[in-house]
């Protein structure tokens, strides 16, 4: 009988422990909201937008037992008042909020993890804070790092023949394009318009916190070029997942591709014990949950890549941290725990043929 992933996503549905509203400004206040463990390790959630809001479901991604789990609304998202308003809204005003949930709840320093719009609020924020406050470590999935880059890659789609999909772009990207132009004064070649400092120039000065990073190169909507440009910078980590021919945005619709979609399970199985790896220096046990149905799925996806001579970046790294000794993994298929070494041994050999032995794979991922 062939096994199917099982489609639980990661931890149990949970409460927030509490929640309020903060007033950032004279017409603006935001949500927020903790659930997890009072005394864990903090982590701050960041949703994509603008226009949408937090969702519950977030507070999936992290093992309540192991982590503080912060989730907010960005201004005029979700739950924060007034929706859609843009004035005294602006990138820098994002940022800062960031920073006032964190002193108002006490927090020295925080882990931070978002995607696409949420990514670049996390990229910045980690970049913006105070020095002694600097984020130990983030997680950005598809994150937009350089306005100015995402906004003259909004022409391609002038170009786009069909009318259905070009107006179906144009009407996603709007409240995207409001809000870097609001906050921007304007188009990059606008007069009085500046995009210093929310650009790659400013990502290789200001970066102090080391992120790992995950893009598709099938993302219609943040173009993966820019993550690719962050490549030389020390502190990016990285895994790409990539295809045999380029995207069409003649029949591809809005997304940031199918594979990490197809995946997310395993991707966040990845993402938790990066973060767990990189703060817990106590050595003691990491606990996270999989699916090794659904693991395999996802190495087969970048075993073929491996085969097309295509990059598999930093990934085999991110995996000899899974497969370390301290690592306690909750196979959904099977309902019990397993050894890191031993779960990510029988993967990789399930799916390259190969026959590591548990005690080895770990170096030979790292020698990769």
């Amino acid at each position: 009988m062939n096994r199917r992933p099982n489609r639980r996503i990661l931890f149990p549905r949970l409460e927030s422990r509490r929640s309020g509203r903060l007033r950032v400004s004279e017409i603006h206040e935001i949500y927020w909201e903790e659930s997890g463990n009072p005394s864990g390790i903090p982590v701050i959630a960041v949703h994509g937008g603008p226009g949408g809001g937090s969702s519950p479901e977030m507070r999936r991604f992290f093992d309540p037992g192991k982590y503080r789990i912060i989730l907010f609304g960005q201004r005029g998202c979700g739950l924060c008042p007034p929706h859609s308003e843009l004035r005294e809204n602006t990138t820098w005003d994002l940022i800062d909020d960031m920073e006032s949930i964190r002193d108002m709840l006490g927090i020295d320093k925080w882990v931070v993890f978002g995607g696409s719009w949420g990514g670049f609020e996390a990229f910045y924020a980690a970049m913006r804070a105070p020095e002694e406050v600097t984020p130990e470590v983030g997680v950005a999935f598809f994150p937009v790092t350089d306005f100015e880059q995402e906004v003259r890659y909004l022409d391609a789609f002038s170009q786009v023949q069909s009318a259905t999909q070009r107006d179906a772009y144009q009407t996603f990207f709007a409240p995207y394009v409001r809000r870097i132009f609001a906050t921007r004064g304007g188009a990059p070649d606008a007069p009085g318009a500046s995009y210093e400092g929310w650009n790659h120039a400013a990502v290789q000065q200001q970066l102090r916190t080391p992120f790992f990073i995950f893009h598709d190169d099938q993302d219609t909507l943040v173009p993966f070029t820019m993550s690719e440009d962050l490549i030389g910078n020390a502190l990016v980590s990285h895994t790409w997942f990539l295809h045999p021919d380029p995207v069409s945005l003649e029949s591809a619709g809005p997304s940031h591709g199918l594979t990490i979609a197809n995946h997310d399970l395993s991707v966040n199985t990845l993402a938790t014990v990066l973060l767990m790896s990189r703060l817990k220096d106590d050595g003691g046990t990491l606990l996270t949950l999989a699916d090794s149905v659904a693991f395999e799925a996802m190495l087969s996806t970048l075993h073929a890549q491996n085969g097309r001579g295509q990059t598999l970046g930093n990934f085999p790294a991110m995996l000899a941290d899974l497969a370390s000794a301290r690592v306690q993994i909750y196979d959904l298929q099977t309902n019990a725990f397993v050894a890191g070494p031993v779960f990510v041994s029988a993967a990789v050999n399930a799916v390259w043929g190969t026959s590591y032995t548990p005690e080895e794979i770990e170096g030979v991922l790292r020698a990769f």
